[in-house]
């Protein structure tokens, strides 16, 4: 059986089928919940161009914020300070996590190659800065790769109210071929039944109702979300990027084996991949095996409280084939690594 889940904070399990409900089909225990959620707040003023990073978005991925840590049977992802069960994260405050990234340091555009890209490798006290080349050289046969294979859809649209206001949309999720659920950025937040006009009139959408910050979409005429968001959104690159999407920037913002399409950010850890490296691995004796979690644009959301144990967390949906599962177990029987 695999299992799909919606890994979130609020209480609820999964997430798919119908809009009004955004529930997923599968197992509620099997479901992951976490402690809080994020929520997405669609801006207060208008930017034509581009959503402001301050709105809902911040200048860092949380994608590879914690670091794993090596234990009996593989790699564990837990945080390496203290757990909330022992009463400290309380205590700590968004200043806590602060730290200088001069705007020259953040690289526009991606390497010549994928795996050209710079690695850290920490083991205890030791540090080592390698290229993502080396990567077959920290594994060994024997150990799994899980990676996420989610494919980035072209979610960001700019277009108008058909009273004429400017609005940017970008779709945080697609619920089914005719319904979406997506911020909406304009001078005034739309309300149900107002028509928005996007992409010169190419997608023609009317807004139902809300989610919390959501806006509940529902699109007119003729074809679905998918076909329309692929002919006609934009690639939603993250905010830190200062340029329009480009050419290179629809193959290199994609792993090279993402096939499931959802996502509205990359899982980044994955962007440093090849072909040439995933076969070397494969010859070297290294598993892999997928699952596909659909990042949402709450990857980007900024922490709004001071104090972290206040944070509410987004969800996001996600699903493990049968495969995969049996595959971790097995690995981990044999006494392999999990990564």
């Amino acid at each position: 059986m695999e299992i799909r889940g919606r890994l979130e904070g609020q209480g609820e399990s999964c997430d798919n089928a119908r809009l009004s409900q955004m529930k997923c089909q599968g197992s509620e225990k099997k479901g992951v919940t976490g402690e809080g959620a994020a929520r997405l707040v669609p801006g207060e003023g208008l930017e034509p161009s581009h959503l402001s990073a301050a709105d809902f978005e911040s200048a860092a991925s949380t994608d590879s914020a914690i670091p794993a840590r090596e234990e009996e049977g593989g790699l564990s992802l837990k945080p390496p300070w203290p757990t909330r069960s022992q009463h400290h994260t309380a205590l700590l405050t968004v200043d806590d996590f602060d730290f200088y990234l001069p705007d020259e340091l953040i690289a526009q555009h991606p390497a010549a190659s994928r795996t050209a890209s710079r690695l850290l490798h920490v083991q205890g006290g030791r540090r080592a800065d390698l290229r993502f080349s080396d990567l077959p050289g920290l594994l060994a046969p024997g150990d799994l790769l899980v990676f996420n294979d989610t494919k980035v859809i072209k979610a960001r649209f700019f277009g108008q109210k058909e009273t004429g206001g400017q609005v940017e949309v970008l779709l945080e999720r697609i619920a089914d071929a005719r319904h979406a659920l997506a911020q909406v950025r304009a001078s005034k937040s739309p309300k149900p039944g107002t028509r928005l006009l996007l992409a010169e009139g190419a997608l023609v959408v009317k807004v139902t109702g809300r989610q919390e910050s959501f806006f509940e979409l529902e699109l007119e005429g003729e074809g679905d979300f998918w076909a329309k968001a692929e002919a006609h959104g934009r690639l939603p690159l993250p905010p830190y990027i200062t340029h329009l999407p480009e050419a290179e920037d629809e193959a290199r913002y994609q792993t090279v084996y993402a096939r499931n399409p959802g996502a509205v950010a990359a899982p980044t850890a994955g962007l440093h991949f090849d072909e040439a490296l995933l076969a070397k691995l494969g010859e070297q004796g290294v598993d892999t095996a997928h699952l596909t979690l659909h990042v949402g644009a709450g990857t980007y959301q900024p922490v709004r409280v001071d104090h972290i144990a206040e944070h509410r967390m987004h969800s996001e949906c996600y699903q493990v084939p049968e495969a995969t599962a049996e595959a971790i177990r097995q690995t981990r029987a044999r006494g392999g690594r999990v990564i």
